[in-house]
């Protein structure tokens, strides 16, 4: 039996294109992938708001969308 084909997924993370075959990670494995500091937020950038990713948090990911970090306490 053929293994399933995998999609890779396309996001950024601080403007910055990421690739991946997962459809979900952790906020810590996304710092990872976009060589986020591990002492920085994550956030992710939905519907013009910012929504905090917390380092254990599983994220469904999909092509485009896009992260940003910052040092905690200071989104702009």
């Amino acid at each position: 039996m053929p293994a399933e084909a995998k999609t890779t997924i396309k996001f950024f993370v601080n403007g910055h294109k990421v690739e991946t075959d997962e459809s979900e990670l952790t906020g810590a494995a996304i710092k990872a992938l976009g060589e986020v500091s591990a002492d920085e937020v994550l956030y992710l950038l939905e519907h013009g708001s910012e929504r905090r990713i917390e380092d254990d948090t599983p994220v469904e990911l999909k092509n485009g969308v896009h992260f940003v970090s910052a040092p905690d306490g200071n989104v702009s």
